[in-house]
């Protein structure tokens, strides 16, 4: 089976969602994005952003890892019925990044991907280049980010 098999094209796959609570906003922050209105909810009421809002890494980086365990039931899925899972290498990079509204504390983000576009990789004809649109929902329905990542496939 190939990758279009998993994501149809121009269908969007829901591949889960993630609450973004004060502790773990801060506690991300703490680590990889430490200014104060991902860290103090205080001072954050003050920013700009009006609230305590999680960094723009940890809204993607929440996506990467229901997109991994999206993708790896999908995969163990199709073992089971009887069918190979498709060869995929890294991602060659993203383009389009787009925070578009802060996510607050309590905030729950459920994200989709679509696949938008297959292409033969140029001088290599084992192996294609897809295309996926990526996104996060708040609950109230409003895309909080978007991208589109090039995922290769071994065929």
């Amino acid at each position: 089976m190939r990758f279009e098999d998993v994501w149809p094209r121009d269908t969007a796959s829901e591949i889960g969602s993630y609450h973004f609570t004060p502790e773990k906003i801060i506690e991300f922050a703490s680590k990889f994005d430490p200014q104060y209105f991902h860290l103090d909810a205080e001072r954050a009421k003050e920013s700009v952003l009006g609230g305590l809002c999680a960094s723009g890494w940890h809204v993607c980086s929440a996506w990467m890892g229901l997109n991994v365990a999206y993708m790896f039931g999908e995969f163990k899925r199709m073992v089971k019925e009887g069918h190979p899972a498709p060869k995929l290498g890294p991602a060659l990079g993203f383009r389009d990044l787009r925070w578009r509204i802060p996510v607050f504390a309590g905030d729950v983000v459920t994200y989709s991907n679509t696949l938008t576009r297959t292409v033969r990789a140029p001088n290599h004809a084992d192996r294609l280049l897809h295309d996926v649109y990526c996104e996060g929902k708040n609950q109230d329905g409003k895309i909080v980010v978007s991208f589109t990542p090039t995922v290769i496939e071994f065929i």
